[in-house]
C-alpha cells in the first residue's frame, strides 16, 4: 500500500472516529495526495453509510447470524 492510500484511509478513519475535528486541512491533505474530489464524495458517503448501517444495528440490538 502506498501513501496516496494510507492518506484515503486516514481521512476515513479520522471521519469515522472524530468527525467534529475534521477540517479544511484534512481534505486538503487527501487532495494533495493525488485523489480527485470525486473519490473525496464518494468516500465521505461511504464511511457516512456504514457508520449509520453500524448505528443502527447496535441500536436496535442486532446480532450477526453468521
Amino acid at each position: 500500500m502506498g501513501e496516496k492510500e494510507r492518506a484515503l484511509f486516514r481521512f476515513a478513519d479520522k471521519l469515522t472516529r472524530k468527525p467534529g475535528e475534521i477540517e479544511n486541512p484534512d481534505v486538503d491533505a487527501l487532495l494533495n495526495t493525488g485523489w480527485d474530489e470525486a473519490v473525496l464524495l464518494e468516500t465521505v458517503l461511504t464511511v457516512a453509510w456504514f457508520n449509520l448501517i453500524n448505528r443502527v444495528s447496535l441500536g436496535l440490538g442486532l446480532v450477526a447470524d453468521f
